[in-house]
């Protein structure tokens, strides 16, 4: 329990009493001190007379980070609880208790900031967990003088064997035990005197780790279903089990391992339509096959002030990996959005800020190239436009062109798009009954739609000529 040293003062911090019934005094510690190795908080004393407002109450409790709800008496017992509580004093050095995010339900679930939470962080909000810095301490057994010398011996006979470089040529000396011999274990050269007792443990106990760790290796990679990177184990010679340990590890060793290629990183159609709730992404012309939980949260960028970088990574991206494949911007709708079944948060939250790239992107590629772009988005004054004003522009050129094409649409069918010629090309259906479009977008989208018909081209065509001729 932290000690205390009372420091009294009848009028605190500015504080004036109101009236003179006083009621009971207080004591608080002092703010801005500076607790030392003694642990000693100095307090002050505060008066409450009966004429203190509710307000100075909730001042004082929120110097002390108290609650500052309920009565004026539950005020003032919550500052007195306070006060003769000195073991709680202690919190006001500590640091303050970092905020927990709960379960959002009813219409708070339904704000774009919790959506956006949802999206980035998932429903519930991570434990993280952390390991000790130190293992278990490992005793190390010694080998008895039995031990030892049949690893000796069986380091020996090892030695014995006909090494082969890579280019498959022998390595001097190494037919022989007597005079040096030269290895190679993990890539580090040893010279010692064949039959050396200290030169075959060590031997055997780098060979020992390095079969080790490859079969280590091995294993990892057959339950991650990934391949390994080619292996830099030096060639072993086939020798008969019952002399070596392990040699089946050795054997394993000898034959090459497959390394990743761009065209099996992206995973192997074959592979995965053999993996359980495998999904389809349409990118472009090809059929990407992937398994939603190699899909990662929506990457978090902004382009508003770089759209040279948006132009780049429309097209090709890899700032969001699948499969370790890098996703182009403009394809990543086929991974997020709701009714593809993997993320069923994370397209709402982008979805707006991706329809504005969207909008800017194929303005880019419609003109051409970034100089045509820029020096249409300009001022008056030659200034490059921001981001707000050029998506502000874009949106009055598409609101434009809407009206146009109802326009047309109008003067196709004779000022009425309810006539048996139209049929029900511009209406819909709603709560079982017919209506009538009458928007500038909807109709522009069915006129779109009607163009793409080659007879109803044509007859637009005529009708355009025609106009032209009488003008």
């Amino acid at each position: 329990m932290a000690q205390t040293a009372e420091i009294h003062q009848v009028q605190p911090r500015g504080r004036q009493p109101r009236g003179a019934g006083i009621i009971e005094f207080l004591h608080l510690p002092v703010l801005q001190q500076t607790l030392g190795a003694d642990g000693v908080i100095q307090s002050e004393t505060i008066s409450v007379t009966d004429t203190t407002t509710k307000e100075a109450i909730k001042a004082w409790l929120r110097d002390y980070d108290l609650p500052v709800s309920g009565t004026r008496a539950e005020l003032l017992a919550r500052l007195r609880n306070y006060s003769n509580n000195r073991a709680g004093w202690v919190s006001i050095f500590q640091v303050k208790k970092k905020r927990t995010r709960g379960s959002a339900s009813g219409s708070g679930a339904c704000r774009p900031s919790a959506k956006r939470a949802r999206a980035v962080f998932g429903d519930e909000e991570p434990v993280a967990g952390y390991q000790t810095k130190r293992d278990a301490q490992s005793v190390e057994v010694p080998k008895s003088a039995t031990e030892i010398s049949t690893s000796t011996a069986l380091v020996n006979k090892f030695l014995s064997l006909p090494f082969s470089r890579a280019g498959g040529q022998p390595i001097a000396g190494s037919s022989s035990l007597s005079g040096e011999v030269e290895t190679s274990v993990n890539g580090l050269e040893m010279h010692a005197l064949a039959g050396s007792p200290i030169q075959g443990e060590i031997v055997y106990r780098r060979l020992h780790r390095q079969m080790k760790q490859q079969e280590l290796n091995i294993l990892g990679a057959i339950q991650n279903l990934q391949p390994l990177a080619p292996s830099t184990s030096r060639y072993m010679p086939a020798v008969a089990t019952a002399e070596i340990p392990n040699m089946a590890v050795v054997q394993a060793l000898q034959e090459p391992i497959p390394s990743a290629s761009p065209e099996n990183s992206s995973a192997n159609d074959s592979e995965l339509l053999s993996v359980e709730n495998t999904h389809t992404a349409i990118l472009g012309d090809e059929e990407f096959h992937y398994s939603p939980s190699m899909v990662p949260d929506v990457p978090a960028v902004q382009f508003a002030s770089d759209l040279g970088q948006l132009f780049r990574e429309w097209h090709s991206s890899e700032r969001l990996q699948v499969n370790g494949r890098g996703i182009p911007i403009k394809y990543w709708p086929e991974f997020y959005k709701k009714r593809k079944g993997v993320k069923e948060h994370a397209w709402a939250a982008i979805r707006n800020q991706w329809t504005n790239w969207k909008f800017i992107a194929e303005e880019r590629d419609h003109l051409g190239s970034d100089e045509v772009f820029w020096a249409k988005w300009r001022d008056s004054k030659g200034v490059a436009l921001n981001y707000t004003a050029i998506l502000n522009g874009l949106k009055a050129e598409r609101e434009a062109a809407n009206k146009n094409a109802k326009a047309k649409a109008l003067q196709f069918f004779n000022e009425d798009l309810n006539s048996e010629d139209a049929g029900n090309l511009f209406k819909y259906e709603k709560s079982g009954q017919t209506h009538l479009g009458e928007s500038d977008r909807f109709i522009a989208r069915r006129w779109s739609t009607l163009l793409k018909s080659s007879d109803a081209a044509a007859k637009w065509a005529e009708m355009e000529s025609h106009v032209s001729d009488a003008c």
